[in-house]
């Protein structure tokens, strides 16, 4: 890997540092997230202690993130529900991420618990949403009782969502780990479960892992389960997509029904599928891995490890932001903002398929809390390969 670049990422950095507050929640500082969240400006950083923390809404482009990676639990609390929830037309009876395009959401390190609460009739089900706009989750565990673990959809905007070292469990009747409508996920190195629970035959379709509808997803060093059948209804695919379009490589996908189901566009690579007879085929690749081997510290290493054809050339590109773009020399998105995006070095694979590449990052405290993005592009005709993102936040 040629490191040649690396004292021009840094010096990029060093430019590019923004000018930030972190806001403490916990004992010593703001009760809950929400109330830092209302304190807090685009750009600021919420550093939560160790505890458990009511549901909520973050609207602001923010870093929101955990001192201790799974010491910090969200779930609902019916004190912090707006009026009429749970009810009918209760639409924030989770957690809600909705930041203003073109900033992010950025969360670390917290667990997303399954509490209900039932009032009037009405059920509210603690679940996190991302409505619109960019976010990120790195090192998070979602789980929801009835509702969809994970929900990502495009409103006003489309969404973006990118997850890194993630598990999410959908347990419940009919409940997937994660849902997709009008928006583009990746996801590396990241765990999905549909519901263990057996399936209602009034709801409205089996538990998956994954249910995409008009989508795109591209992931790679994944575990994707489907859901549990009963006596009355087939148990759900790992992946279900209408009218979607997604890259997985490098994962394994199980269920007791064909492991993927789709309708649209599908490029599979490397994968082990575990299922029924008889199921759908997708397309040839080209795809790319990526695995992000540990969190990003000042002081320690960044490992990165790509997948693709045996000696394989990959570009690494880095930024400082994300945006998405649809290059046609790329048959993946293009995840990285172009206005900080530039080719930070060059790796070859072995006989295997395996690349890797190492830098170290300075030990400077300020750098903690900065989000670098690093995407790989492979491949030596077109449309090349591109992978899902990697990198997130330094802490």
């Amino acid at each position: 890997m040629h490191h040649l670049t690396t004292s021009c990422l840094f010096s990029v950095v060093a430019v590019a540092l923004p000018a930030q507050a972190t806001l403490l929640v916990g004992p010593g500082g703001y009760p809950q997230i929400r109330d830092a969240i209302a304190a807090a400006r685009a750009g600021d950083v919420v550093s939560v202690q160790p505890g458990s923390y009511a549901q909520f809404v973050a609207d602001k482009a923010l870093t929101i993130r955990a001192q201790v990676p799974g010491t910090v639990f969200v779930d609902f609390v019916p004190a912090f529900a707006p009026p009429g929830c749970p009810g009918f037309l209760c639409v924030e009876d989770g957690t809600l991420l909705r930041a203003p395009a073109p900033g992010a959401v950025h969360v670390v390190g917290l667990t997303f618990l399954d509490g209900e609460f039932t009032q009037g009739g009405f059920t509210a089900r603690h679940h996190v949403r991302v409505q619109g706009g960019n976010a990120s989750f790195d090192q998070c565990v979602f789980w929801s009782k009835g509702a969809n673990a994970l929900e990502v959809f495009g409103n006003a905007s489309w969404a973006v969502v990118h997850l890194q070292s993630c598990t999410m469990s959908g347990t419940g009747y009919g409940t997937c780990a994660l849902a997709v409508s009008g928006g583009s996920v990746t996801a590396i190195d990241c765990a999905f479960f549909g519901s263990t629970l057996p399936v209602n035959p009034l709801a409205a379709g089996a538990s998956r892992g994954i249910a995409l509808n008009f989508a795109h997803f591209v992931g790679s060093h994944l575990t994707i389960a489907g859901g549990t059948p009963s006596t009355v209804a087939a148990g759900g695919a790992a992946v279900g997509a209408t009218t979607s379009w997604l890259s997985i490589s490098d994962s394994v996908l199980t269920a007791t029904v064909c492991p993927l189901s789709y309708t649209g566009t599908a490029h599979l690579e490397r994968n082990q599928l575990v299922g029924g007879t008889g199921c759908q085929t997708a397309s040839p690749g080209p795809t790319l891995g990526i695995s992000r081997q540990s969190p990003m510290q000042p002081g320690a290493n960044l490992d990165l490890r790509f997948d693709t054809n045996p000696n394989g050339l990959v570009a690494v590109a880095v930024s400082l932001g994300l945006a998405t773009s649809f290059p046609p020399e790329l048959l993946q998105p293009f995840w990285l903002d172009p206005a900080t995006a530039f080719v930070f070095g060059f790796t070859v694979a072995d006989a295997q398929g395996h690349a890797f590449g190492t830098w170290p990052l300075p030990a400077n405290p300020a750098l903690t809390d900065v989000s670098l993005w690093f995407q790989g592009v492979g491949g030596v005709t077109l449309p090349l390969a591109a992978s899902a993102l990697a990198g997130g936040v330094v802490r």
